[in-house]
């Protein structure tokens, strides 16, 4: 990856119905909560009836690296 890949944004985008669908939750409680987000600047309508979530790749980078350790041992039969 070259020096402006790794400076590059990433953009997210996905419809309400798709996070309904995806975690459960009713598509008219996800429109809401989407709209609440719009508001408050966090997320862009469009296009269409998608919505968008744009970070920067290094607060992605670290957000991964504290929130997972490479360092941290999994028993993964123990989460079965």
């Amino acid at each position: 990856m070259d020096e402006d890949e790794s400076d590059a944004d990433v953009t997210a985008t996905l419809s309400a119905f798709s996070i309904s669908s995806m975690t459960g939750i009713p598509r008219e409680t996800v429109r809401r909560k989407l709209r609440i987000l719009v508001d408050r600047g966090l997320i862009t309508p469009g296009p269409g009836s998608a919505f968008s979530l744009t970070l920067a790749r290094e607060e992605i980078s670290e957000f991964v690296r504290r929130a997972q350790p490479l360092e941290t041992s999994y028993d993964w039969e123990a989460l079965q």
